[in-house]
């Protein structure tokens, strides 16, 4: 499979276990990053869809902090 250059991404804030993003997977999205305040949720999230994600308070993030996270 070629990858494409055009290939929407996903960014998941408040992602839980990633079941959205699971859906956005499966069609066809690539899944940058995920956000949650529950550790174990991001547990799960990290194993199933990518390990670039991150628990914690995102009151104590501003929006570009994030995004310079996700790459």
């Amino acid at each position: 499979m070629v990858k494409s250059i055009n290939k929407f991404t996903v960014v998941d804030l408040f992602c839980g276990a990633g079941g959205f993003s699971e859906g956005f997977k499966k069609a066809g999205f690539e899944i940058l990053f995920g956000f949650d305040k529950c550790a174990q949720a991001i547990d799960t999230f990290g194993y199933n869809l990518t390990k670039n994600c991150q628990s914690g308070d995102i009151q104590e993030y501003n929006p570009r902090d994030l995004l310079d996270i996700a790459g």
